[in-house]
């Protein structure tokens, strides 16, 4: 038989140990917290770069570079050239290094620019090159009496200095160029026997013409 006090212990025993089981019960019954779900990344749609405005380039105005200005030298070739100068009656010193007033018919000043060309009577033929009109230091230029062809050339204007022009007997034909009005030293000019027509420049009317 137990005692009252041994019945008692145990009791106590009993509760301590169905205290700890309801515990331990409570315990393993706690639900643990849910996790949230972690969110499925989304796509994110590629930035396209704003389009950045381009400012229209304005071309650069291109200069025009004006043509070299050719020699005395030069000139006086270009006519030996186109007027067959190899079949003259008379070519020295043409075509060579020689000093300009040691050619046939050329008379240059102290600078070396030709003043005068006196070519007449030389057999010439062939017509007259543009590169005449860059003897700018010309004086008189006498053509007389030689087979040239064609036309004056308007270049022909450029001779600002020029006084005597003679052209008479030589094939020439077509208008005279409008061109000889700005020479305005003019004194004298020579255009008989060629089928040359128009009429003389206004700016001439002091001028003896043949």
């Amino acid at each position: 038989m137990f005692s009252i006090g041994k019945l008692a212990a145990v009791l106590i025993v009993l509760a301590v140990v169905w205290a700890a089981t309801a515990v331990g019960g409570v315990s393993a019954q706690t639900p643990t917290p849910a996790q949230s779900p972690t969110p499925a990344p989304t796509a994110t749609a590629p930035l396209t770069p704003e389009p950045t405005a381009t400012a229209a380039l304005t071309p650069e105005p291109t200069a025009t570079t004006p043509a070299p200005a050719i020699s005395d030298r030069q000139a006086l070739i270009a006519l030996y050239n186109a007027t067959g100068g190899a079949n003259w009656k008379n070519e020295d010193k043409w075509n060579s290094d020689s000093p300009l007033n040691e050619w046939h018919g050329v008379t240059a000043d102290g600078d070396g620019n030709v003043s005068a060309l006196d070519l007449s009577r030389n057999t010439l033929k062939g017509t007259l090159p543009p590169e005449i009109g860059e003897l700018g230091s010309l004086k008189t230029l006498n053509l007389a009496v030689n087979g040239l062809t064609g036309g004056i050339p308007p270049q022909i204007g450029k001779l600002a200095n020029l006084e005597t022009l003679i052209l008479s007997s030589n094939s020439l034909s077509g208008d005279l160029p409008a061109e000889l009005g700005n020479l305005t030293k003019l004194k004298t000019l020579n255009i008989a026997v060629t089928t040359l027509s128009g009429c003389v420049p206004h700016t001439l009317r002091n001028v003896t013409a043949t």
